[in-house]
This record gives structure tokens, C-alpha cells and sequence, in this order.
């Protein structure tokens, strides 16, 4: 028996380090190989190291217009994504309200969806001719533009923070918050020095990763940004 529990934790080490190789192998073909090509590639021109086309890039008014669109809807669309996603999921985990399963439903709904659908739903509900405004309420408005890629892309990316947020509220002691309730504590003060500083590095984790998400979004800004141009569209 011993020889075999022995066998075993050899055929179970050896392949855990069979399935590391095979993965690190994949993320360095489909992933750090690329990106090193490109990061190379743009520090050539003819042939020889040059900053060349990055001093182009930034005397480019036009290209250095589309790096402060991307920045300021990613940015805006960072921001309405973790306070939306942070009040489900304190809606959805820490209250009674009958509607906190539907909710938690819906937040995760737009995963299913891809971002060109979603961006094509929001022309067809939202568009000069869409179902909602035109033909229901009979308005005349542009949603093209930063308004819809910065809609478009926050319904695109509660999912991602509810799921990290909550993640991360579900890690915490609750001994620590009801020790700060028995000490006479309001709920507010409990959030604001106990639980929000507890979900951190949650929050930092969200902000990245949708932060990245937005600015590399090709899609909705092709869709409805309209006149409006970012910098995916713009490298297209």
C-alpha cells in the first residue's frame, strides 16, 4: 500500500507538471509571442531601433485625440461599472429584498451576449429609428457617440465586477463586522472602515481588468461611437 500511495503521488506530481508545461507553452505561443513581436515591431523602423513612431503617434493630432477618447470612456465606464456592480452585490448578499435572486440573475446575463450583439441590441432599442425611443416614445435623439460606448460597454462589464466583488465579499470574516456592530457602530461606518477596505484588492482587480477590457473594446466603439473615435477602431 505504501508503494502505490507512493506511485501515486509521482503520476499525480508528474502530471501537474506535464498540464504547467502545456499551459505555459500555450500562453507563450498564443500570448507573450505576440505581444513581444508587436512591442518589438514598433521599435523598428527600417530595420534599426527607433522611438520613430511613437514621436509620430503623439504628434498625430488626430491619433492622440483617439488615445484621450479611449482613455476618458474607459475611465467612465470603469467607474460606473464598480458602483453599480459593488450596490448589486451588496443588494444581492447583505439585504432581504425579495427581487435580490432575479437581480443577481440579470447582472450576469451579458456575459451570454457578446459585445457586438449587445452593441447591435443598443442600435435596435436606442438608435434614431430604435423600437424604444422612436416608435414607443417617439423621440428624436443621438445616443452615437461617448454616451452610447460608455453604456454599451458598462452593461458589457457589471458582469465582471459583481463576480469579482463578490468573490471578494464572500472571503470576508463576518466576525470582523459583526465585532464592529457590537461596539455600537453604524451600518455606514461598518462599510466605510471595516468592509470597503476589506474589498481592495477586489476593487483594484475590477478596475484593471475592465479598465484593459474598455480600452481594448473594438466593437462598440466601431458600432455606436459614431464620429467619436477611439483607438481600436483608429489601429483597424
Amino acid at each position: 500500500m505504501k508503494y502505490l500511495d507512493k506511485l501515486f503521488k509521482r503520476i499525480s506530481k508528474t502530471s501537474q507538471s506535464a498540464f504547467l508545461l502545456v499551459i505555459s507553452v500555450i500562453l507563450f505561443i498564443f500570448v507573450l509571442w505576440p505581444l513581444g513581436a508587436v512591442l518589438v515591431k514598433s521599435f523598428s523602423v527600417e530595420g534599426k531601433f527607433s522611438f520613430a513612431l511613437y514621436l509620430e503617434f503623439f504628434r498625430s493630432p488626430r491619433l492622440f485625440r483617439c488615445l484621450l477618447h479611449s482613455l476618458f470612456t474607459s475611465a467612465l465606464t470603469t467607474t460606473i461599472s464598480l458602483f453599480l456592480g459593488l450596490s448589486i452585490v451588496f443588494v444581492v448578499n447583505r439585504s432581504n429584498a425579495p427581487f435580490r435572486r432575479i437581480l443577481s440573475l440579470g447582472a450576469l446575463l451579458p456575459l451570454i451576449s457578446p459585445p457586438f450583439v449587445t452593441s447591435l441590441a443598443f442600435l435596435l432599442l436606442f438608435g434614431r429609428r430604435g423600437l424604444v425611443t422612436y416608435r414607443l416614445l417617439g423621440l428624436d435623439i443621438n445616443l452615437y457617440g461617448w454616451k452610447g460606448i460608455v453604456f454599451v460597454q458598462t452593461l458589457g462589464h457589471i458582469p465582471l465586477a459583481f463576480l469579482i466583488i463578490s468573490a471578494m465579499l464572500m472571503g470576508i470574516d463576518g466576525t470582523l463586522e459583526n465585532a464592529a456592530y457590537n461596539l455600537g457602530a453604524s451600518k455606514w461606518r461598518v462599510f466605510r472602515l471595516v468592509t470597503l477596505p476589506l474589498l481592495v484588492p477586489g476593487l483594484i482587480s475590477a478596475t484593471l481588468l475592465i479598465f484593459i477590457r474598455a480600452m481594448a473594446d473594438f466593437g462598440t466603439p466601431m458600432l455606436v461611437g459614431g464620429n467619436f473615435q477611439t483607438l481600436a477602431p483608429a489601429a483597424y
